[in-house]
């Protein structure tokens, strides 16, 4: 396989119990990876493929768009009242505040 050392892979990795996971990786660092993978006798077969730079940063950074929404959300649904303050608004402090020895 000819690698192009500036474009964008991801590995198809399968481990022996059938858990599959994507491995992303740049040209020029993929041999490394492929013989990494090589190394672990728990997978089974890893399968390199070439992606487009969006793929690639998508899968690395996550897709712009979800951030967005995710602070949305978070805005619409304000944060409760912990435990904390709830407590020291419903009850009195037992601590004596005084200065004096008790």
């Amino acid at each position: 396989m000819k690698v192009n050392s500036a474009a964008y892979y991801f590995i198809d990795v399968t481990w022996v119990n059938g858990f599959k996971h994507i491995v992303p990786c740049r040209g020029y660092g993929l041999q490394s990876q492929l013989r990494f993978n090589d190394s672990l006798e728990y997978i089974q077969l890893s399968e390199p493929r070439i992606v487009t730079e969006h793929e690639y940063n998508n899968r690395i950074w996550g897709d712009p768009d979800g951030r967005d929404d995710q602070r949305e959300t978070q805005q619409k649904n304000p944060p409760k009242r912990s435990r904390a303050k709830a407590k020291s608004a419903d009850s009195e402090s037992a601590r004596n505040t005084s200065g004096k020895s008790a």
